[in-house]
């Protein structure tokens, strides 16, 4: 973990920030995610805020993205979790008005 710094001659704090990210939705993942990690280790974080359902996937892989590892697993993304789920809904309201 990296720790957001700053020093006694500025008052302000320094943090390098990641931006190597995906978002995927829990529901459907866990399995997915938990092999993601066995096999990435420390090269991969999979952050939950808790409450939500989404998690935040970050890799600290030198030449794999975030994006070809979740790709790798077949990991739904967030954008296309609820994508998919407004189809159902839409589905839903639409044959039960």
């Amino acid at each position: 973990m990296r720790w957001s710094t700053s020093t006694n001659y500025f008052d302000f704090v320094v943090q390098r920030i990641n931006l190597d990210q995906t978002i995927a939705h829990l529901d459907n993942n866990w399995s997915k995610l938990k092999k993601l990690k066995e096999k990435y280790g420390s090269k991969v974080i999979i952050s939950d805020p808790g409450q939500l359902g989404p998690v935040l996937v970050t890799s600290e892989h030198e030449t794999i993205s975030a994006k070809e590892m979740t790709k790798e697993f077949e990991i739904e993304l967030v954008d296309s979790y609820f994508d998919r789920s407004r189809a159902v809904r839409n589905a839903h309201i639409q044959t039960n008005p």
